[in-house]
């Protein structure tokens, strides 16, 4: 596929620069200088005719004529490949001509033969190799762009390639708009540790192709800042678009151009990209029905040869054959260079006479054949040294191996003792029972690296070493310190010995330790040595359960009496459900369910906490994904919080991305803190009991060991029951992380489930209260006690308190409470323990269908008892309340009872499942978010009116600079002066529009002819946004017209300026009514709280002799009021405005500040059904509003109810009797001509539904009562 690269031009200047050289030509010299610095004489290993022939193995369907290899170039050498662009083939060239178009081209001169640099053409690629000792005849060869050959002119492209053990990576979808040079570079820079040689764009792809200099790849690579995965990178097939063979690529093809489609090979255009396919594709690698390079092509990759095994080495090999030194020389660089295949035997015509053999010294090793040098030939001081100092250095190394021999067997030793003693300590602490047994680390279970084995860690050989715990991990102490995977040191030893020491001083008599345990058997799983789980009696260990309920409405009441029939010790703290398919709800537990459960009508997953725990829920961006992410608060805040994720993952679910996506969010957020990851995942992998992984198995895998996730699950007892034809499994994973101290155990419980219920017990500091402790006090023991220990004067007081605090504390007893749960029921355990029989049964024999029948049979007969026993258990505690209404647990339990969020519903007599679209379409109620932005608006401005309140503001982040100016209080002579009404409510513009007119047109009426009355109105400047203009319109009768009293302040807020025409108005004018459409200031004067100008210009009132009296209106704005409108328009004159009306106006919302305000406002934007009519009787409203919201019975909504009882069918019809079939789409009962035109619609009974007519509403109202009784509902009716 052909790549257009953009990038930028490059000068001849630039291009003439020696100094720059590219990256490959770099790497190339660096690895020049590291083989200078190395052995000139490597010993190979073996010789050229003992190496194994390669078989050539021919992957692509396409069959090519083998070929001798190439020879190799020298690898001291420079290395530059030249690719041809335009159609030339070069295997048709002389080559010695295309050596001279070579030098002619860079201008350089010709060299000894000895030294002449070797031009190489590749008979298949179309392309040619040239090998170069010097760097500045390098540097020219690069700048070559055309070459002339036997009067051919054609262009060319030379560049020096990285060196040929250069390992390359491919970091997808990391490109964007980055120069390859600033790709290279951040990369070097920002991987200091590596050697990155290269780093460039693929083609238009948005993939970069990264190069380095590494023995091995690393899998992390950090590119700008963040951290990518590097994946290796495999070379593809070389095809051709234009002669459809492979071998070579389009750009080099030395045919001529034709234009032919790259899908299918036809003399046609490609179609571009985006568009349809018109033609049938054609591969070219294999011939096949799809796409060249495809995804479905399975040689697209060049194939690497198969390896075949060295064969044993012979400790007694035969007598080497003699090799001419040139041989010798030509091995020896052949071992530098790399490894070759040996040349096929018929290529060997003659060879020279035998040179006699060199005796091998007796410190030389066995597989070396010749000495570094020609035989014969004197060794050069530089070898001798080295070989010298290798010798030295084998001695060290067999030393310290020997110590590292010594220090193994001696912690072996150690190890095997410290077992004994922790098991001897184990037993003797569990025969006493009166402390808690040691609980396993966490901290342990990371994968350690195999001996012998340096650098990274390793995945493990056996599926037990990966994730979970083992023996060892078990027995060892809570924090040891960390041990070195491949050497034993010192350090570690000096831990040991101490805790050594200490237990054979604690156990004199402790029996001889038994011998090591054998290491486990290769692949295969084996059982776990549990230890007991731990009593509930430190407050600081957490019970958790992980149960796949498969359904949590049927197995309510079966855990309940579960729960009821334990000890509270051994009761969960919190309980992790998994297809709960319902609003979970326990008594004694908080239920936190799951919150997006699209497209699925119920949550799957949810969590049940104790209610003494105090827990924090946190929502994770990925709503694809069942989950539940949970934090359990600690009781000291320097103590870290307990995360608990819930997670279920269907079997057959696609968003594979989603979840791993999740499990890394979750890992984040709890940061260092402990993190449990708990759910039923449903992916295979050998390491969780499976024969064999899937692919969602094996990234979760991957992913649990990038996380450091611990297994807590054994894989060898299985979480789900199968059947005759699927054995048991284990879908059901418990990871955790940074979890000092956690144990997991299978309880072999299924509660009517085929998931068992699984208990995991970790160590941390929750918030668990203490347990409540009842004081009984004996006091007439007391009484007693005193009158012997009393004394008849009291001389000290605090004495004398102290010794009546102890006879106190000696006559009262502390008896701690308990839960009261009634008794098991007999009948119940019972049918638990017959199940538990016939499991245990079944388990043996897996294809009796009887027993599985019984079993069947008894879960259902176990379901209807338990919530028999329910029903019995709830009737005796109501009968137990009657009398003792006083009592706190009557009303905890009447609160909980009476659930606030169903009294809206209640009030309005609808049932619990109402739409809630439809509900809020009532304009009755507010939602939650609209509540809180209104409570939040108005506390806003109530703060922002104080320098107390703005202080409060900027500290939360409100930006508090531009601010209006403090009010002041208004003196009370000028307070008593104004005369003002409470404002009207419900006038709301573009809500109350006839209201508003209305009250306009009221006040016209009354005030046109007053005498002393003025409007008043202010306009901002259009130039300046910090000053108004102020205007008090008084009408009068005379010839001169109105009077107009205008002025300018200089204020940015529109109250301030509105207030200050109130009260230019009430000193200029002799008014005793001012209007106007200011609510906001009027109310500032009703408050007696205003702007310091305003009551700079209220000042001269307090100078009359006469106390005066002014009525201050509200008149709704732009509502047609004749005086308010001439003092807008005047107000407007002021201002660089026309002073009529125009088209660019638009009117201004009134802002909404208050709490009523705002949620009227949005309970009228979604207002459509009116209300039912204030003449209704309680009845008839109940049934409009359940006519409106469509929760009026109707035949086939009642059937899912009552099924059985109900025929979902219409009993005139036939047809399904849905609530719009019974009321106006049923043929046979068609609805009145005088309520719906024929024929109706669903539009037309909207209309009817939302009309505030009374006669409509009866007759809608008359047509719903006479469906009901057709139907026999009526009865259901409120």
């Amino acid at each position: 596929m052909e790549y257009i690269v953009e990038g930028q031009d490059v000068s001849p200047e630039e291009l003439s620069d020696e100094s720059w050289q590219s990256p490959g030509l770099r790497a190339q010299e660096q690895r020049r200088a590291a083989l200078r610095l190395a052995t000139a004489a490597t010993k190979p290993t073996t010789t050229p005719a003992s190496l194994p022939s390669s078989k050539r193995v021919n992957t692509s369907p396409p069959q090519h004529r083998r070929r001798a290899p190439l020879p190799r170039l020298p690898a001291d050498t420079i290395h530059i490949v030249g690719r041809p662009k335009s159609p030339v083939e070069l295997t048709k060239l002389q080559p010695w001509h295309l050596y001279t178009a070579l030098l002619q081209a860079a201008f350089l001169q010709d060299l000894p033969p000895a030294s002449r640099d070797t031009v190489r053409i590749h008979p298949v690629n179309n392309t040619f190799t040239l090998s170069v000792a010097d760097s500045a005849r390098a540097q020219a060869y690069l700048r070559i762009t055309s070459l002339t050959v036997s009067g051919n002119t054609f262009t060319v492209h030379l560049y020096a390639p990285p060196p040929d053990d250069a390992l390359r990576g491919i970091l997808y979808h990391a490109f964007d708009d980055f120069t390859d040079q600033a790709i290279l570079e951040d990369l070097q820079a920002s991987n200091p540790t590596l050697s990155v040689v290269g780093g460039r764009r693929m083609g238009k792809a948005p993939h970069i192709l990264v190069t380095l200099m590494e023995p091995k790849l690393p899998r992390w690579i950090f590119y700008h800042g963040v951290q990518l995965r590097l994946l290796p990178f495999r070379n593809k097939v070389e095809a051709c678009y234009n002669c459809r063979s492979t071998g070579h690529r389009t750009d080099v093809c030395p045919k001529p151009r034709q234009e032919r489609c790259h899908r299918c090979g036809a003399a046609h255009p490609t179609p571009p990209e985006g568009s349809p396919p018109t033609c049938n594709p054609r591969c070219i690698v294999c011939n096949g029905n799809h796409s060249t390079y495809s995804s479905n092509c399975k040689h697209r990759y060049v194939q690497r040869p198969q390896r075949q095994k060295a064969p044993a080495p012979d400790t007694h090999p035969p007598p080497q054959q003699p090799v001419p030194p040139a041989a010798v020389v030509r091995s020896s660089q052949q071992a530098a260079s790399g490894p070759s295949p040996a040349p096929p035997p018929k290529s060997v015509t003659t060879s020279p006479p035998p040179v006699p053999a060199v005796p091998k010294p007796t410190s030389q090793p066995m597989n070396s054949t010749w000495p570094r040098g020609a035989p014969g030939l004197p060794s050069e001081p530089q070898v001798v040294a080295l070989q010298q100092e290798n010798a030295s250095l084998r001695q060290q190394v067999t030393a310290q191996s020997a110590q590292i021999a010594a220090q193994k067997t001696q912690i072996d030793s150690l190890q095997a003792k410290l077992q004994a003693l922790e098991e001897k300590l184990e037993s003797a602490i569990t025969e006493k029972s009166s402390l808690p047994s040691t609980i396993c680390s966490s901290s342990d279970m990371d994968v350690q690296t195999p001996e012998g084995c340096t650098g990274k860690r390793r995945r493990p050989n056996t599926p037990l070493e990966s994730l979970h715990f083992s023996e060892e991990v078990q027995t060892s102490p809570p924090t040891p310190p960390p041990r070195p995977s491949n050497l034993y040191s010192q350090q570690w030893i000096a831990y040991k010995l101490p805790c050594l020491k200490a237990s054979e001083q604690s156990y004199p008599s402790m029996p001889a330790p038994p011998p090591p345990p054998a290491p486990p058997e290769p692949r295969k799983h084996r059982s776990r040595q549990h230890l007991p789980l731990l009593k509930m009696a430190d407050r600081s260990i957490v019970t958790i359960w992980q149960w796949n309920c498969r359904g949590f409405r049927p197995k309510r009441n079966h855990l309940l009496l579960h729960l009821q029939q334990l000890d509270p010790s051994d009761a969960p703290d919190i309980i992790v459900l998994q297809e709960t398919h319902a609003d979970v709800s326990l008594s004694g537990y908080v239920a936190y369910n799951q919150v997006t459960h699209h497209p699925l009508p119920h949550p799957v997953t949810a969590v049940l906490t104790r209610r003494t725990l105090a827990v924090n829920r946190h929502d994770l961006p990925f709503p694809a994904v069942h989950h539940v992410f949970l934090e359990t608060l600690p009781q000291q805040r320097e103590q870290p919080s307990l995360f608990i994720l819930n997670v279920y993952n269907p079997p057959r679910s696609t968003e594979d991305a989603s979840l791993l996506a999740l499990l890394r969010a979750a890992a984040a957020k709890a940061a260092k803190s402990p993190l449990l990851i708990l759910g039923d995942f449903n992916v295979k992998h050998p390491d969780w009991g499976y024969s064999k992984a899937d692919g969602p198995g094996r990234r979760l895998w991957q992913l649990a060991h990038d996380l450091n996730l611990s297994l807590l699950t054994d894989p060898t007892q299985p979480t789900r029951i199968g059947n005759s034809v699927c054995r048991d499994t284990t879908p059901d994973l418990s990871f955790c992380r940074s979890v000092p101290d956690a144990r997991w155990y299978n309880t072999h419980q299924s509660l009517g489930s085929d998931h068992y219920v699984l208990t995991i017990q970790v160590l941390t500091s929750p918030s668990k209260p203490r347990p409540h402790t009842a004081r009984y006090t004996d006091w007439d023991a007391f009484r007693e006690r005193r009158l012997h220990s009393a004394t008849s004067n009291i001389e000290d007081l605090s004495t004398w308190t102290d010794q009546l605090l102890e006879d106190l504390d000696a006559v009262t007893a502390s008896i701690p409470t308990t839960k009261d749960y009634p008794a098991t029921d007999a009948r119940l355990a019972h049918l638990w323990a017959a199940r538990t029989g016939l499991c245990n049964r079944w388990q043996k024999q897996r294809h009796n269908r009887r027993l599985r029948r019984r079993i069947a049979h008894l879960d259902r007969t176990i379901e209807q008892h338990t919530t028999a026993l329910a029903r019995q258990q709830w009737e005796q505690l109501c009968s137990g309340l009657s009398g003792q209404l006083g009592c706190r647990q009557s009303w905890h339990l009447l609160r909980h009872l009476l659930d606030p969020a169903s009294a809206k519903l209640t009030a309005l007599g609808l049932p619990p499942n109402t739409s809630t679209d439809r509900l809020l379409r009532l304009g009755v109620h507010n939602t939650l978010d609209e509540l809180i932005e209104a409570h939040r608006s108005a506390q806003v401005q109530r703060l922002y009116r104080s320098p107390t309140g703005r202080h409060i503001l900027s500290s939360i982040g409100h930006d508090t600079s531009s601010h209006p100016p403090d009010l002041v209080s208004l003196p009370h002579a000028i307070r008593a002066a104004f005369y003002i009404k409470p404002l009207p409510k419900n006038m709301l513009a573009g809500h109350h529009d006839a209201r508003r007119q209305a009250r306009a047109a009221m006040l016209h009426a009354k005030y046109a002819d007053h005498p002393a009355v003025a409007y008043v109105d202010a306009a901002r400047y259009n130039a300046r946004r910090d000053a108004f203009v102020v205007v008090s319109v008084s009408p009068s009768s005379a010839p001169l017209g109105p009077t107009i009293t205008a002025g300018t302040v200089r204020t940015p807020y529109a109250v301030e300026a509105e207030e200050v025409a109130i009260a230019l108005a009430a000193t200029s004018a002799d008014a005793s009514v001012i209007i106007s459409d200011s609510k906001q200031a009027i109310s500032n004067f009703a408050r007696g709280l205003v702007s310091p100008t305003t009551l700079r210009l209220l000042r001269p009132l307090l100078q009359q002799d006469e106390q005066c009296r002014i009525e201050l209106i509200w008149v709704p704005a732009h509502s047609g009021h004749p005086g308010n409108e001439t003092a807008h328009q005047r107000a407007r004159g002021f201002v660089d405005r026309a002073v009529g009306h125009s088209e660019s106006d638009a009117l201004v919302p009134e802002p909404l500040v208050t709490y009523h305000d705002i949620t009227q406002h949005y309970r009228l934007e979604r207002y459509f059904y009116s209300h039912p009519h204030s003449s209704l009787p309680k009845r008839s409203e109940i049934a409009w509003r359940r006519l409106q919201t469509r929760t009026f019975p109707c035949p086939l909504v009642f059937s899912y109810m009552h099924p059985g009882a109900i025929d979902p069918r219409c009993c005139l019809c036939g047809n399904v009797a849905s609530l719009n079939h019974i009321l106006w789409g049923c043929p046979e009962d068609p609805p009145p001509a005088d309520l719906l035109c024929s024929p109706p619609t669903e539009g037309q009974w909207e209309a009817l539904l939302s009309s505030n007519d009374i006669d409509i509403q009866t007759r809608v109202l008359k047509r719903a009562e006479e469906v009901i009784e057709k139907h026999s509902l009526a009865a259901f009716v409120a």
